[in-house]
């Protein structure tokens, strides 16, 4: 994995990240984005090019990761997940009601997550999502851009419905003090 990554990740530190976003969906994307507000609010409703800001903060047993997506004239987008392990030690990313379980990889030194399933999380109840349901297998690629840049690109391909959403964010890592 490039190093930059692994430094980025094996941190586990509060920090904060600028960035350019580049947000599109198709129209069933679109639906879904605004069905998922009532449940967490994981994917964001805005389109096209925007200044963002994501931003990983210390949460109950994770990190929460804030993804702030700009609109000329100030208005903010705010999307949040919290990345965390399981009982069984696998990675879920979640938001509020509803979870994804994620499996790792690495691709041509990019850090690769790919989701195997979604979760409704009714308190100590995680009840499966039946594939259909959801918005479609995710795919978010870490990529190094130099040694002090990234980019989280994040795909989801519907069963039914193909490609609904792309999303990128070029990051630039905070300056060290």
């Amino acid at each position: 994995m490039h190093p930059a990554i692994r430094k980025r990740f094996a941190a586990n530190t509060e920090c904060e990240y600028p960035g350019r976003a580049r947000l599109s969906a198709s129209t069933i994307g679109q639906c879904i984005a605004w069905i998922c507000c009532l449940l967490g609010r994981p994917l964001p409703v805005s389109r096209g090019e925007l200044d963002a800001c994501i931003r990983l903060e210390r949460a109950q047993g994770g990190m929460r990761w804030i993804r702030d997506y700009i609109h000329p004239g100030g208005k903010v987008e705010r999307v949040c997940s919290t990345k965390r392990i399981d009982r069984k030690g696998r990675l879920h990313e979640c938001a509020r009601l509803v979870s994804m379980r994620l499996q790792l990889s690495e691709e041509g030194g990019s850090l690769v997550f790919t989701s195997d399933a979604f979760l409704l999380d009714l308190g100590p109840l995680h009840i499966p999502i039946p594939d259909i349901l959801t918005p479609g297998r995710i795919t978010v690629r870490h990529e190094a851009r130099g040694k002090d840049r990234f980019e989280f690109h994040l795909t989801c391909d519907h069963p039914w419905f193909g490609r609904v959403f792309d999303q990128s964010v070029v990051c630039t890592d905070p300056t060290e003090n």
